[in-house]
């Protein structure tokens, strides 16, 4: 497994997903948002004041609605047979995060997509032939939280530098209920 699947699966255990509660509320806030107050009491105070109908749930995709040690979406890309091998010998590089100079998020996606566009990779043709054959497993749980999310009708924003096609056929593959 490359080494920033490992990071990005222990980045991920730390923050599974990220709830955000949009709150509007009729009066100003009550002095249980003071800076002097803990972060637990904040928290009471949202929940005590929260309804389903303001609430929005916030998550990342790689390592987060998948395992950790899942392909993540630009490794399914650089490693998939399915794709120019020309296209995967330029690719290959940027998934080596042991020797590649281009650490640096903005930098690496820039480098990454540029690489893509240049090659027509990956065809949307084959992304559901490459997703359904790679070794992303929907994290335990996650599924059945979606569907759940779903039925309330609450809206699920997925927050990603993941590759929205793979991602949008990963979900259609195990039958995620979301507006895509």
């Amino acid at each position: 497994m490359p080494a920033h699947s490992m990071t990005a699966a222990a980045a991920a255990g730390a923050s599974l997903l990220i709830i955000y509660l949009a709150i509007r509320r009729r009066r100003r806030l009550s002095s249980s948002f003071l800076p002097t107050q803990s972060f637990g009491a904040k928290h009471e105070g949202l929940l005590r004041d929260a309804r389903l109908d303001k609430l929005l749930v916030i998550t990342d995709f790689d390592a987060t609605l998948t395992t950790g040690d899942s392909t993540q979406c630009h490794d399914l890309v650089g490693f998939s047979d399915l794709l120019a091998a020309q296209f995967r010998e330029g690719f290959a590089p940027l998934l080596d995060w042991q020797t590649n100079p281009l650490t640096d998020g903005v930098q690496w996606w820039d480098t990454a997509h540029a690489l893509m566009v240049k090659y027509g990779q990956p065809p949307r043709s084959l992304i559901p032939r490459m997703v359904r054959q790679s070794s992303m497993v929907p994290r335990p749980g996650a599924l059945k939280l979606l569907h759940r999310l779903a039925l309330l009708n609450v809206p699920v924003l997925i927050v990603s530098a993941g590759l929205s096609d793979v991602i949008e056929e990963f979900l259609r593959q195990h039958d995620a209920r979301l507006q895509l």
